[in-house]
């Protein structure tokens, strides 16, 4: 855990950026009895114990294992922490997992190489994603509505993360390759996560980024191919 975090430190602080709440004696990570979320500020970083339970490392929309895991919670200090994000919104995909994700991929990329990457990463998000393009329910709404409400919820949850963890770091991806690749998107990332912040409004919008990219909405659509298993 010390040697992980010492990557993710050095990573992260050189791509975009050094925590602006870091204390003068370091960084304190801290669990709490809690579920969900976490805060920063002080000096300190605090998450509920759900972010170190085995379920949550043996997830895969997060990482290729638990350290991995572990690196997306504590990368989620600079995006979702660090940088805040608007309240959730089922209809608008933009949230801190898009580029936590991204950002994992992108060290994992670094550490083990871009076959390694390619395979854990990029490779799960366009299967999932495929798989929820061929989603019954995806595909004839009109038959959702006809489900117990419960059962509906389980299923809208379910695709809303497929989308949060898979679709929005593909949009990423394919705006990091618009914009002129990893490093040009470093440069857009590191100066949003750099801006002077609006004390009305200091959340990091989707708007922000396609802006920070010059880009629109419409140029990180992603459209399945013939071969359905294969987003590019």
């Amino acid at each position: 855990v010390d040697e992980l975090l010492k990557q993710i430190f050095l990573y992260c602080n050189s791509h975009y950026g050094h925590l602006n709440f870091e204390g003068e004696n370091g960084l304190s990570l801290i669990e709490i009895l809690s579920i969900g979320g976490g805060y920063a500020g002080r000096g300190s970083s605090v998450m509920g114990e759900d972010s170190f339970y085995r379920q949550n490392f043996e997830d895969t929309l997060k990482g290729n294992g638990g350290d991995e895991v572990l690196a997306h919670e504590i990368i989620h200090q600079w995006w979702g922490l660090g940088n805040m994000f608007p309240i959730e919104d089922f209809e608008d995909l933009w949230s801190s997992e898009g580029l936590t994700v991204y950002t994992t991929y992108r060290l994992m990329k670094e550490l083990y190489g871009a076959e390694y990457a390619e395979k854990n990463y990029i490779a799960i998000w366009q299967q999932e994603l495929a798989d929820y393009y061929q989603n019954f329910y995806v595909r004839h709404p009109e038959y959702f509505h006809l489900l117990p409400k419960n059962y509906q919820d389980l299923l809208t949850n379910n695709f809303y993360r497929i989308r949060q963890y898979c679709e929005m770091p593909l949009k990423i991806l394919k705006a990091e390759q618009l914009v002129g690749g990893e490093e040009a998107m470093d440069q857009i990332l590191s100066s949003l996560f750099q801006r002077e912040l609006d004390p009305s409004y200091p959340y990091l919008t989707y708007d922000d980024f396609l802006n920070a990219c010059n880009l629109t909405r419409e140029d990180l659509n992603i459209e399945l191919t013939n071969n359905e298993s294969n987003l590019y």
